[in-house]
Order: structure tokens, then C-alpha cells, then sequence
């Protein structure tokens, strides 16, 4: 209890940032998760111009990838300095690795897959044949940008003085004494 004259210290709380990105980065692993396990045949033509070897490849490490942001998301929650670590990093290497993320061949592919599969809708209606595939270089474009903006927002943020005094080192192990 405060006396008069006497003034209480303001109560500071962590800015409400690293938990949107915690939580948005949470969410975004989850969903990656759900589409690489739940829809291989996609996966399989997105990529199919890749030999099978690096196909395999390519998405053993986007599941890793989606682990280690996830773990790192409810790191973030919990103000821990490894997790805003291997965020930063993982941003620098999507910002790095973007096109190959995002290559025109995969989105070529899929548009020619959802033409395909809306071909009779649209001779029905008079919808332009081809439709999705005359997207494919805007979609491409859209997705690079997003990456690019959104990691670009995360490390801005991270390396911030009045953000990054918000995370802790592990604390040291405690000893047993007798």
C-alpha cells in the first residue's frame, strides 16, 4: 500500500508482439504440418520436375523445418533467447532461400492440376479455360512477398533492444549441495 507522496513503480509486461508472432508462427506450423500429412499426391506433383531423391529430401526438411518453428513458437511464448535465436535464423533462411521455396515450375504445376480439375465448371459457366494457370507468376510473386515481408517484420522485430531484453538465457542448472 502506497502512502501519499509515494508513487508505485509501473508494472511492465512483455510487449503483446512476441506473443502474435509465437502464436501466428504456432498456427502456421500446424497448418504446414496438416497439408504436408495430409496431402502427399499434391506434394508429389507440386515437385514432380524434381528427381524423386531430392523430392525426398526436400520434404523431410520441410517437416524438420515445421518441428523446429513450432518448438520455436512455444519457445517464444515462453520468452526463451534459443527459440527468438532459431526464429531469426530460420527468417534469414526463408528470405535466402525464397524462390526455391516458392519456384514458377511448382506453381505452373499446380495451376495446370486445378484447371484440370475445374475444366467441365468452366466450360459450363463460360469461365476462361485456363484460368488458374494465367495466375500461376502473380500467385508465385504474392507468395515470395508474403515470405519476404513477414520474416523481414520477424527479424526487425527480434533484434529490437526493447524486445530482445524480454528473452532469457537458460538458466543455470542447480546443484544438489549437502
Amino acid at each position: 500500500m502506497n502512502t501519499p507522496g509515494q508513487e508505485s513503480a509501473p508494472e511492465q509486461t512483455a510487449p503483446k508482439g512476441i506473443a502474435v508472432f509465437g502464436v501466428l508462427i504456432i498456427i502456421s506450423s500446424l497448418l504446414q504440418m496438416g497439408k504436408l500429412a495430409g496431402d502427399l499426391r499434391w506434394y508429389d506433383e507440386i515437385f514432380s520436375y524434381m528427381p524423386p531423391w531430392l523430392m525426398a529430401l526436400r520434404y523431410c526438411f520441410s517437416w524438420i523445418l515445421r518441428f523446429v518453428g513450432l518448438a520455436a513458437g512455444f519457445g517464444i511464448l515462453q520468452r526463451r533467447e534459443w527459440s527468438r535465436r532459431v526464429l531469426l535464423a530460420i527468417a534469414v533462411f526463408t528470405i535466402i532461400t525464397v524462390y526455391w521455396k516458392h519456384p514458377l515450375i511448382g506453381f505452373i504445376l499446380h495451376a495446370q492440376y486445378l484447371d484440370r480439375q475445374y475444366a467441365v465448371f468452366f466450360i459450363k459457366n463460360g469461365v476462361q479455360r485456363d484460368l488458374f494457370a494465367s495466375l500461376a507468376t502473380v500467385s508465385m510473386i504474392t507468395n515470395i512477398v508474403l515470405d519476404v515481408v513477414f520474416n523481414a517484420g520477424l527479424i526487425y522485430y527480434f533484434t529490437r533492444t526493447g524486445v530482445t531484453r524480454w528473452f532469457v538465457e537458460r538458466e543455470p542448472r542447480r546443484t544438489l549441495r549437502r
